[in-house]
């Protein structure tokens, strides 16, 4: 699904970790800790989605030994297409749905599953939100 939009889901888990952030912007050392990547692995991540005009790449004002990675108009449109076309508009949530089925029945059950995990991804937006209010700010 992630093709039409050209990108891999590797990809598209780069520039989302970005796009979630304050100001669509995140330096490199948050990006691989986020991801759980290798450094050389991360850098050649973003070396081919700055070719693709996705991100751009500048020093960070606070520690210059690092860099900034700032989602372009193009990264984010594609993102938002992504997250309107597979995530908002509940196409996920089908999937997730019918992997819970066996044999036409739900083995759990669906209603409090359902419940749950709206709750645990209110608590993860609160904490995402602030967690990037704790952290040294970013000039985009």
């Amino acid at each position: 699904m992630l093709v039409k939009h050209g990108l891999t889901p590797a990809r598209f888990e780069v520039l989302r970790n970005i796009y979630e952030r304050q100001g669509m912007c995140a330096d490199q050392a948050w990006v691989r800790k986020a991801l759980g990547v290798a450094r050389s692995t991360l850098s050649r991540m973003l070396r081919a989605l700055e070719k693709l005009g996705l991100i751009k790449r500048e020093p960070s004002r606070w520690d210059k030994r690092t860099r900034n990675c700032i989602l372009t108009l193009d990264g984010k449109q594609r993102v938002a297409a992504v997250m309107t076309e597979l995530i908002w508009s509940r196409v996920v949530a089908t999937t997730v749905e019918r992997a819970l089925t066996y044999d036409g029945k739900h083995k759990c059950e669906l209603g409090a599953e359902r419940e749950a995990a709206e709750f645990l991804m209110c608590r993860l937006r609160l904490l995402l939100y602030f967690s990037r209010r704790l952290e040294c700010p970013v000039d985009v």
